[in-house]
C-alpha cells in the first residue's frame, strides 16, 4: 500500500511542474551551386582524390599518406561565419577558444590572393599552440566568393603542418574559376 502512495505522489507532483522553455538555433549549411566550376593545381608531392560528401577534393602527402588530411569545401554564403568556424576548429584540436587565443589567431592571420585575384585569409593554428610538436593542428584558408565560401583545411601534427605549409599555400593560391568552353 505504501508503494501505491509513493507512486501517486511522484506522478502528481511531477505533473505540477511547469514546462521549461527551450531555445534552439538551427544552422543549415548547403553546398554551393556551381562548385564544380573551380579548378586548382595539386602540389607535385601530394595525391588528390575525388571529394566525398561536402568535399570537392581531398589530398594527402604521397610519402606519408597518414600525416595530413587536406580538403577543399564550398559552402553557400558565409557558412556560419568566421568566428564560429575558427572556434569550432580550435575545439577540434583541443584548444580552449579563449578570447586571448582567438585574438592571437586572428592577429596572426596571413592574407594572399588566388590565381583569380580572390582575397584569402590563412589561419595557422600552430601559431597559438604550445607543447609537443606531435599535437594535432590545423591550417585553414577561407575564400569568400559571390555566393559561397571556399574552405581549404589541412589537419595533421604540428610538424606535418610545418612540412606541408608551402604546398598548402601553393594549392590555395592556385584556386581559380574554370573557364567555360
Amino acid at each position: 500500500m505504501i508503494w501505491v502512495i509513493g507512486v501517486f505522489i511522484l506522478v502528481f507532483t511531477g505533473c505540477q511542474q511547469k514546462p521549461q522553455e527551450r531555445h534552439y538555433t538551427e544552422m543549415v549549411i548547403e553546398a554551393a551551386e556551381g562548385q564544380n566550376s573551380l579548378a586548382w593545381q595539386t602540389p607535385s608531392d601530394w595525391q588528390e582524390e575525388a571529394g566525398l560528401g561536402m568535399r570537392l577534393a581531398s589530398f594527402y602527402f604521397i610519402n606519408d599518406p597518414q600525416s595530413i588530411d587536406c580538403s577543399i569545401v564550398s559552402l553557400r554564403g558565409m557558412a556560419g561565419g568566421l568566428e564560429a568556424n575558427l572556434r569550432r576548429w580550435m575545439g577540434q584540436i583541443g584548444l580552449d577558444p579563449s578570447e586571448e587565443d582567438f585574438g592571437q589567431l586572428i592577429n596572426s592571420s596571413q592574407s594572399l590572393k588566388t590565381q583569380d585575384g580572390q582575397e584569402v585569409k590563412i589561419y595557422d593554428f600552430t601559431s597559438i599552440q604550445k607543447g609537443p610538436s606531435l599535437n594535432k593542428s590545423i591550417i585553414a584558408a577561407m575564400i569568400p566568393m559571390e555566393d559561397a565560401t571556399i574552405f581549404v583545411k589541412m589537419t595533421g601534427s604540428i610538424d606535418a603542418i610545418h612540412r606541408n605549409r608551402h604546398n598548402f599555400l601553393e594549392l590555395v593560391k592556385s584556386i581559380r574559376h574554370k573557364l567555360n568552353p
